[in-house]
């Protein structure tokens, strides 16, 4: 496998990479949500992304507005791929963009609409003549003009986010777990609401989801309790709001699913930013 990275920026509110991989295996991140909001651009490759109950088929030229605390997960189905992935915190901009476009847009087709796919070229074009703040300052009105250019070419009207696959049982499972996340939820109860056996429910959740329904709420859940650490929040205070009945538990799940223990989210969150 070769990886190439040509333009990289981080700090506390933004993280900005633009890399290519060739002969790589297929592969596949596991459901996950971010703190801050994401823009992925695929400028090559082919790609299977997953939000909530929604199945996309990704093609190239395509970006991918994931907002934060969506659990989701992408699918690499191709061995060669280009792409951009930019995360940032709404704090960054210099205006209230972001409430004006849709919360039902997700993947928007930029063959389209190639002035989004210009905005990704001029990052590479500045990462090569400025840094630190500047670079910064440039990155964050870059974003910026994303969703402007989509306000103004009326992105959403036009159909972008149709190309995706739903299944209206998955859906309403969703809605009820996320509903329940701070109660005791069990799959005997979703079953009950949904009229549905077990195993039914399980092989909906692997088919479309990846994931097993068992997995899917512990994952939201521990998602949850990641973000509220990274807000500042001592985990031994707050696991309980997320349906756990005891510290031990939560500690043991935590650890199990993100490789280390909530006590080194903080810690750990920093490093990682600083590696993209």
């Amino acid at each position: 496998m070769k990886r190439n990275v040509y333009s990289k920026y981080y700090d506390d509110d933004l993280v900005f990479n633009h890399l290519s991989i060739v002969d790589s295996d297929s592969r596949e991140t596991m459901p996950h949500s971010h703190a801050t909001y994401e823009l992925f651009y695929l400028k090559d490759g082919e790609i299977s992304y997953t939000e909530s109950s929604k199945f996309y088929s990704v093609k190239p030229n395509s970006l991918i507005l994931t907002r934060p605390g969506n659990i989701h997960s992408i699918t690499f189905e191709s061995n060669n791929y280009d792409r951009y992935d930019v995360m940032f915190d709404k704090g960054c901009l210099y205006s209230n963009v972001l409430n004006r476009i849709p919360n039902d847009l997700v993947v928007i087709n930029c063959a389209n609409f190639p002035q989004i796919a210009e905005i990704f070229k001029k990052m590479d074009i500045y990462y090569g003549h400025f840094t630190d703040d500047d670079l910064k300052k440039i990155l964050m009105n870059l974003i910026e003009e994303i969703f402007y250019i989509i306000i103004a070419f009326d992105v959403s009207s036009a159909g972008s986010s149709d190309n995706f696959t739903e299944n209206p049982i998955i859906t309403k499972a969703i809605g009820y777990i996320d509903e329940h996340l701070h109660d005791t939820l069990t799959l005997d109860m979703l079953c009950e609401e949904l009229h549905i056996t077990k195993s039914y429910l399980h092989q909906l959740f692997t088919s479309y989801l990846h994931i097993s329904p068992k997995k899917y709420i512990n994952s939201k859940r521990l998602a949850m309790a990641q973000e509220t650490i990274r807000l500042g929040s001592n985990p031994t205070d707050i696991y309980s709001q997320y349906g756990f009945s005891d510290y031990t538990t939560f500690y043991r799940g935590y650890k199990k699913y993100f490789g280390y223990p909530p006590s080194e989210e903080i810690s750990h969150y920093i490093s990682v930013k600083s590696l993209s």
